[in-house]
């Protein structure tokens, strides 16, 4: 049996160049918390796939890989929805397609589109949105959703 942990979705290609550094290190961060809660850390893209540091790797490839880990090897999709992201919408459509969980993460003053939303409820794999004030913030409250759903992302004892 392949051991699935969370994806970390998110904006990469077009972030603002001084936002880059940081915000792959918050989505760093939240893989890191899957590990402390979940005994499983998170995929991030970036870690793998980043556009300026893996930039010889072909676009086919990155799409091949990254659709497998979404299709087989992952538990939920976390939506960072900082930015707007053109990848963002084909791995919230793979998730539904494959019953994949999706939560949203989402800075106070953001709004989600309707669509990815829409295309979650539709699919029964929408899990809700975490609403936060700062990273510190996000952090906080992303631990403690996990924490409290436990029972959806690790498979149960025999």
């Amino acid at each position: 049996m392949i051991s699935k942990a969370p994806y970390i979705c998110g904006a990469l290609t077009e972030l603002p160049v001084e936002e880059k550094e940081p915000v792959k290190a918050f989505y760093s961060q939240l893989a890191d918390i899957c590990q402390d809660v979940l005994g499983r850390r998170a995929f991030v893209p970036h870690e793998c796939y980043d556009p300026a540091k893996f930039a010889e790797v072909e676009d086919v490839v990155v799409y091949d890989a990254e659709s497998s880990q979404v299709k087989n090897r992952t538990s939920l999709l976390v939506v960072v929805y900082i930015y707007p992201s053109w990848g963002g919408g084909g791995e919230i459509e793979l998730a539904g397609d494959f019953g994949v969980p999706v939560l949203f993460l989402c800075p106070a003053g953001k709004r989600i589109s309707r669509y990815p939303s829409g295309s979650t409820k539709r699919k029964n794999v929408f899990q809700g949105v975490i609403v936060y004030e700062n990273p510190n913030d996000a952090l906080l409250k992303f631990r403690k959703w996990l924490k409290s759903h436990t029972d959806l992302l690790l498979p149960a004892n025999p």
